[in-house]
């Protein structure tokens, strides 16, 4: 069963790996919105590679609106979908 204090985890059907591994990229645990933002603006600026919310990585077409998706990304509007 899933406990608050797991951290992020990843929830796409693609999901593997170690989570030891998950915790490094994402964090030990959260305990914030803005902790969540951070990795929302990693992913966004190529920073980390893997998302807890994505199956792949960010695509080249997304480079023309990275400074907007780190804009929205810092405001807590968050791009799951970037």
């Amino acid at each position: 069963m899933l406990e608050l204090d797991d951290g992020f985890n990843s929830f796409n059907k693609k999901a593997s790996g170690d989570p030891a591994e998950k915790r490094k990229l994402w964090g030990e645990e959260v305990l914030s919105i803005d902790q969540i933002s951070e990795v929302f603006i990693a992913f966004v600026t190529r920073k980390i590679k893997k998302f807890p919310f994505s199956e792949g990585p960010m695509t080249a077409e997304s480079n023309d609106i990275r400074d907007v998706l780190v804009n929205f990304n810092k405001n807590r509007i968050f791009t799951i979908n970037s």
